[in-house]
């Protein structure tokens, strides 16, 4: 009978063994499609601004250094930069694992195993070490909307990762965060970040900087004084506010283009036939025509003018309100840490 139940126990236990292999096999699957591949073009000085967020990246980047951040937040309005600035530190960091998590996927694709999921997520980033872990919208696992047992679990997981389970205490895995909500985070989770940083509207600076990088590859005429007077219209503004204002200003040409009822004839720089491009009714050399009656290697789209861009800035409205400021310059006053970086 012992010999029996010892095979038995013994089977059952292979059985156990293998199906947990299995599930860690299923979670490691899908920590897979989180792992990004860098863009080594994809640098931190390709980052508008930000200068005091960039200066305690780059430290928690040094572990030769004393000062090494593990947790780090990153909070503040839409559109400013979280995200990127995340994509630059993994192409800065080249011998680096970076892992690419959103809590609205963990909560609303995965929750019934989410708890597991960040637990093998960590163990994954150690495993793999040097790793960066960058959890975007951190705040919903406060989110009082998905206050269930299974988000709590996910929250107490990833607190205990954070604080009980090496990091912080040079175990390779800087843990990156970011939020537009950072009030919304509760003091134990908002404790795991030895850095809270408010990454801000961009100053004038980093708006000139923000029009040059987007008209780049486009052909236009604009000056450095015609940027600046731009920079200077747009205060108030996200950097995913400015880059809807270009594509609205590049595409006003296009729709010239498109509603002109008369095209002139021009010498083509391309090719030997001639091009055609739009002009007014009254021009000497009009023909009345549409778009569609010239062929794309004939058609010439002008260049963007200082008007398209002017219209453009004045009919996209900042999409930040000033309550929303208002909250987040509290935030900072409160929890921010950014004043250390100018002492």
């Amino acid at each position: 009978m012992d010999g029996k139940n010892s095979q038995k126990n013994s089977q059952e236990s292979i059985s156990m063994d293998h199906g947990l292999d299995n599930s860690a096999n299923k979670f490691k699957s899908i920590l897979e499609d989180f792992i990004i591949v860098r863009d080594h073009n994809f640098k931190l000085s390709d980052v508008a601004g930000l200068q005091d967020a960039k200066k305690v990246l780059k430290e928690a980047l040094l572990k030769e250094t004393r000062i090494s951040w593990n947790g780090v937040l990153l909070y503040g309005p839409p559109g400013t930069g979280k995200t990127y600035l995340a994509k630059a530190i993994a192409s800065e960091a080249p011998s680096s694992t970076f892992f690419s998590v959103s809590s609205s996927d963990l909560v609303s694709t995965w929750l019934s195993m989410s708890q597991q999921l960040m637990m093998h997520l960590f163990e994954m980033a150690r495993a793999q070490k040097p790793s960066i872990v960058f959890i975007d919208d951190v705040d919903l696992l406060c989110s009082e909307k998905l206050n269930t047992e299974n988000v709590r679990r996910l929250k107490s997981e990833f607190i205990s990762q954070m604080q009980n389970s090496g990091i912080g205490q040079g175990d390779g895995v800087l843990v990156l965060a970011a939020t537009n909500n950072p009030w919304s985070l509760d003091s134990d989770l908002l404790g795991c970040f030895q850095k809270r940083i408010h990454i801000s509207l961009p100053d004038e600076y980093a708006r000139r900087a923000m029009f040059r990088l987007h008209l780049q590859n486009t052909t236009h005429y604009y000056s450095e004084e015609n940027i600046s007077s731009f920079a200077v219209k747009t205060q108030g503004y996200t950097g995913a506010d400015i880059i809807l204002v270009v594509r609205d200003a590049l595409m006003q040409p296009v729709r010239n283009v498109q509603s002109s009822t008369h095209f002139k004839k021009i010498k083509s720089p391309k090719c030997c036939s001639d091009s055609f491009v739009p002009c007014c009714a009254n021009d000497a050399e009009a023909i009345k025509m549409t778009w569609l009656q010239i062929s794309n290697e004939q058609l010439v789209v002008p260049p963007v003018t200082m008007d398209d861009m002017i219209k453009s800035i004045d009919k996209t409205k900042p999409s930040i309100t000033q309550t929303y400021l208002e909250k987040i310059i509290q935030f900072s006053k409160d929890f921010g840490q950014e004043d250390e970086l100018r002492k």
